[in-house]
């Protein structure tokens, strides 16, 4: 049982370091484009939060109870803005490429943020 043990645990360490060696890691922003420091500090607060009110039991009501739900909805409302905001300087970019007449540019704008690979 002993030697089962010890050479499963061999095998998860290899597939460990090859993952770790073959596997691109990507910061998080790089996937949402739209992502900045405030929502990782809502982010991190919300998860804080949460993870305490989990430890004290899951209260219903409460002071942790209203702190871990006004977090959350903060995080979220930051996370809609951002994520709006960002579509909209897009949409303007475009705009203001369309309006005047700089077609080249609209289309690389376009192709770079609606094109997909195939």
């Amino acid at each position: 049982m002993d030697i089962i043990n010890i050479y499963y645990e061999n095998i998860v360490a290899a597939l460990h370091d090859v993952a770790r060696t073959s596997i691109i890691r990507m910061p998080h922003h790089s996937l949402k484009p739209f992502w900045n420091e405030e929502l990782d500090k809502l982010k991190h607060d919300s998860i804080f939060w949460h993870n305490l009110w989990t430890e004290a039991g899951r209260p219903s009501s409460g002071v942790l109870q209203s702190i871990r739900l006004s977090c959350k909805v903060r995080y979220k409302l930051g996370l809609r803005n951002a994520y709006s905001q960002f579509e909209n300087s897009l949409s303007d970019e475009m705009c203001d490429h369309f309006m005047n007449k700089r077609i080249p540019e609209f289309w690389k704008t376009w192709n770079a943020n609606f094109k997909t690979s195939e």
